[in-house]
């Protein structure tokens, strides 16, 4: 190879700088000649090096050994770069350097992209070690003659060049060709497999979860202009598509991935839910015809949809103006709860929008929950889905639902607050027993997330657990005091159902075996 030629050369310069240095020690003048030599055969060499420089120590008596650790530098002495002086005023050569180039003959520097070949100059002498006199070599320093690598490899780049220009110019022959021929013969074939493949492949995305489950991916362009049974195939292969679109938006991405397996299965996983219901919408669509309601609706429900799949969840099923979603993952009650803020934002631009144009407008009520559930295939042996079951599950709809009576927007379980409360500022709202269920919960309503929290949520929160506390204590004139003040500074819904129980109990004494625990009776 090229390096291996240059470097066999380069050697035998290093090994002859270092025996004439040997030869002339101390006579500069015969040093001054050959550097001069060699500095007018380096303008003609195929190969030119950067320099030659002979770095000596003779102050130091060193001699060779595997043990030898080097203590001084070695001085600049000779070098092309300097032909007619002795000692030039360049860098001189570290002991740590020098070690190394004891170790190696040839040493690649990346940061100057210089190949450096290395010669010690070494001084047979006999030394007398004890009562022996043993022959020894004497280190007097080193020969290192230096290449650009950009100069070792122009041959072969030129070469390389070469090479790829004549197969760039066979390739654009080839193609003429095979454009000529094919495009008669092969192309109607090539163009129907390449859309049947592309379809498949984001398919087999959306199915294995790579990509977004969406019709829009599915796109067959038919280029097969003939008029034969390709046509044919090609114009059957797009009625397919065209199914297979209807049908997507209908599949949540749960199924679909269950649809690879082609068998009914389930499994116990650790998931959190969402459930969402836009409230007023009854009132919305008063008046309205039945494809404007469904329009409306598809409107709100897209908006939610983009959302939930935004934070990396997956909306389970639609159930008229409700939605299920579910999260995985080791921060799935994270990603839940940023949803859920933001499906606030959104909703509160959009009923800002719909104040200003004077008509009807709409909230939401959320409900999270984080838990163990069975998520598998449901149903029967013709029309199955794919969803989850459980009392996770169950308890994050009740949720969702018992924001009406506690006028709050957003309940978490305790099982989701302890994930995020480092994130969201949060409140304790209440210990509740949902209907259906006799073990009581405790649930908290997420605000807003620390970064962008107002000052005034954190009072409405610290002036609701104040009224919180005193109300399990029942200490009724306490929790009228700081319920009130919240719903006089910032009209606070759930503090004003909490000062209407004060209002109840203190009028009602609940005893004292009252365990502070509301039971719902509605969902």
């Amino acid at each position: 190879t090229i390096i291996k030629a240059v470097s066999d050369g380069a050697r035998s310069q290093v090994e002859q700088a270092s025996s004439i240095y040997r030869v002339n020690l101390g006579d500069p003048i015969a040093m001054f000649e050959y550097l001069n030599r060699q500095v007018d055969l380096n303008k003609r060499a195929e190969f030119p090096h950067e320099y030659l420089a002979i770095y000596t120590d003779l102050k130091n008596v060193q001699y060779v050994s595997e043990s030898l650790a080097l203590k001084s530098n070695f001085k600049l002495e000779y070098s092309t770069l300097a032909p007619n002086v002795q000692f030039p005023p360049l860098p001189e050569l570290s002991a740590k350097a020098a070690e190394q180039y004891l170790k190696a003959s040839s040493i690649y520097d990346a940061k100057t992209d210089q190949r450096l070949f290395v010669g010690p100059i070494l001084k047979p002498e006999t030394v007398k070690v004890g009562d022996t006199k043993v022959r020894q070599e004497r280190l007097l320093g080193f020969s290192v003659m230096a290449f650009k690598e950009s100069v070792i490899m122009k041959p072969y780049f030129k070469t390389r060049i070469l090479v790829i220009t004549l197969t760039l110019l066979f390739l654009y022959l080839a193609i003429i060709m095979v454009y000529l021929i094919g495009n008669y013969i092969v192309n109607p074939l090539l163009f129907l497999r390449m859309n049947v493949r592309k379809i498949s492949d984001n398919l087999q995305s959306m199915i294995r979860g790579k990509a977004r489950v969406s019709s829009n991916a599915l796109v067959y362009a038919d280029y097969v202009r003939s008029k034969d049974e390709i046509k044919s195939l090609s114009n059957e292969i797009g009625n397919m598509v065209t199914v297979l679109k209807g049908v997507i938006p209908y599949i949540s991405a749960s199924t679909l991935k269950q649809a690879e397996k082609g068998t009914v299965s389930s499994s116990n996983r650790e998931l959190a839910f969402l459930f969402t219901d836009i409230r007023g919408f009854t009132t919305l669509c008063e008046g309205l015809q039945p494809d404007q309601v469904v329009s409306i609706l598809n409107r709100y429900l897209d908006l939610e949809t983009e959302i939930i799949l935004q934070n990396e969840g997956d909306v389970d099923k639609f159930v008229g103006d409700e939605m299920m979603a579910f999260f995985d993952g080791p921060h799935k009650e994270l990603h839940a709860c940023k949803a859920a803020m933001q499906l606030r934002h959104a909703m509160m631009q959009e009923r800002d929008q719909r104040q200003k144009e004077g008509l009807p407008v709409v909230s939401i009520g959320i409900g999270i929950n984080s838990g163990p559930v069975v998520f598998g295939s449901v149903g029967a042996r013709d029309r199955m889905d794919f969803t989850s079951i459980g009392d996770t599950v169950n308890l994050a709809a009740r949720l969702e639902g018992a924001n009406k009576q506690y006028q709050s927007k957003s309940i978490i379980t305790e099982a989701v607050y302890n994930k995020v409360q480092d994130t969201f500022i949060c409140r304790e709202l209440d210990f509740i027993a949902v209907k259906g269920k006799k073990e009581p919960v405790r649930i908290f309503e997420i605000l807003q997330e620390k970064e962008k929290a107002q000052a005034k949520l954190l009072q409405i929160r610290d002036l609701f657990e104040k009224g919180l506390a005193a109300y399990r204590k029942q200490n009724w004139k306490t929790a009228a005091a700081a319920f009130s003040k919240n719903v006089e500074l910032y009209q606070d819904g759930p503090s004003e159902v909490f000062l209407q129980r004060v209002i109840y109990f203190d009028k009602n004494p609940p005893g004292k075996d009252w365990d502070g625990v509301f039971r719902a009776t509605e969902k």
